[in-house]
């Protein structure tokens, strides 16, 4: 079980890829733990390449993949950190046996065929739709906010779409042009208390801004329901791989027209490899640092590590989130 403590980390990406997969974008207190066996092949630094990618992340490992599946062309992947996969790293904890994300938790779904169809080439996938709840008031109740999540809440008995509509109806606050911010934007969808309850508290922790402060776009998309559909996704495929991100990735780059290398920082070797087209997959302001423009506002996450032993289940659900202002973390991943 993992104990998120802050806020995203959001990642910018030059390269699109039709995949959709709910991540978060994080850094990680490192945990001592180097449980992967790194696929790194060394290669003079006067060796010219067709492809070169930066980063080994969802972005970097389809562009080489598809490179590799469908030319002759020879590809070098450079990743900074000691594995691939990016963000969406797992690995077997020693201790537990529990497959762990090393950047939280990390769930597959596509509303589009062609992309399921797609990763079924790489991996088994075992159906799976996420459901998250948020510890509110001494009650968890279904997040995103649903008719049985106003049940609980506030005591009511709302039984039909119709009925949750006239509620919503009746708690939004209606402005006579579009939200300027995300808590206009919040308050125009569900109203002041679900904002004060769920959406405000939480949004403090995860961007340490108010949504006042925040572009009325963040707050939007997040789903309201007024039905009692539980899951946090909609997508028609929902699943998760049989053997972890990281089969999958390591058999999306299982080719020999692919060199992987490493703990290698592009910025430290940019100069001395010669490649033919470069697609970066990093922090964008970062490989437009030397211009002297302004650095973006990453947030980030820290994780705390804790084993509960001799019990079934933790908590009610895999994830938990904890909006109330006064726990000092966002959400408890149970990976078991």
């Amino acid at each position: 079980m993992a104990v998120i403590k802050s806020t995203n980390r959001i990642t910018f990406v030059s390269v699109g890829v039709s995949i959709l997969l709910a991540t978060l974008f994080v850094l990680q207190i490192e945990l001592n733990r180097n449980y992967f066996l790194p696929l790194t092949i060394h290669v003079k630094q006067d060796q010219h390449f067709d492809i070169c990618i930066v980063g080994a992340g969802l972005s970097g490992t389809v562009v080489a993949e598809r490179y590799a599946a469908t030319t002759n062309k020879s590809i070098l992947v450079l990743e900074k950190c000691s594995h691939v996969g990016g963000n969406y790293y797992d690995f077997i904890d020693k201790e537990t046996k529990i497959r762990v994300s090393k950047y939280g938790a990390h769930l597959f779904h596509t509303k589009y065929k062609h992309v399921w169809e797609y990763v079924q080439h790489f991996s088994e996938w075992v159906p799976y739709e996420h459901k998250v709840l948020a510890l509110v008031k001494g009650k968890y109740v279904p997040i995103p906010v649903n008719i049985d999540t106003v049940n609980s809440l506030f005591n009511l008995n709302i039984k039909s779409v119709k009925e949750m509509n006239s509620w919503l109806k009746n708690e939004q606050v209606h402005y006579n042009r579009s939200p300027l911010n995300s808590e206009e934007m919040a308050l125009s969808r569900v109203g002041l208390k679900l904002y004060e309850l769920l959406f405000k508290p939480y949004t403090v922790k995860q961007w340490n801004k108010t949504p006042a402060e925040l572009g009325p776009s963040v707050l939007a998309r997040i789903p309201v329901r007024n039905n009692s559909d539980d899951r946090y996704f909609s997508d028609r495929f929902q699943a998760l791989p049989k053997d972890g991100y990281t089969e999958l990735v390591n058999n999306m780059l299982n080719s020999p027209q692919i060199t992987i290398r490493l703990n290698m920082d592009y910025f430290d070797v940019r100069r001395s490899i010669k490649c033919g087209k470069t697609y970066f997959t990093g922090p964008i302001d970062r490989y437009y640092a030397k211009k002297g423009l302004v650095a973006l506002e990453y947030r980030s996450l820290s994780f705390e590590r804790r084993v509960i032993k001799n019990v079934n289940y933790f908590q009610p659900a895999s994830v938990v989130n904890h909006p109330n202002p006064e726990d000092n973390f966002t959400r408890i991943v149970e990976y078991k």
